[in-house]
C-alpha cells in the first residue's frame, strides 16, 4: 500500500497538498466545486488519499480515495 496524501480544498476552491509539517499550494480553481473535482482527480490519481473539504464556516468533509 502507498503513502496517504492528503489533499485540502478551501470553501474559495484553493487546493492545497499536507506535506510533513507544510502545505503545498497546488492552485486556485474559482469555487469550492471545481476545487474538489481536482483534488479528487489528484487524489485518484495517487490513491489511496485523503482529500479534506474545508467550509467557511469552520466545518470539514473527508472524502477518502481507494483507487478501486
Amino acid at each position: 500500500m502507498g503513502l496517504n496524501r492528503v489533499f485540502q480544498v478551501t470553501a474559495t476552491g484553493d487546493v492545497w497538498e499536507e506535506l510533513p509539517g507544510d502545505l503545498k499550494f497546488l492552485g486556485s480553481y474559482g469555487d469550492q466545486a471545481a476545487g474538489i473535482a481536482e483534488a479528487r482527480r489528484k487524489a485518484t490519481l495517487s490513491a489511496p488519499s485523503t482529500v479534506i473539504v474545508l467550509a467557511a464556516d469552520g466545518g470539514r468533509e473527508v472524502i477518502r480515495v481507494d483507487g478501486t
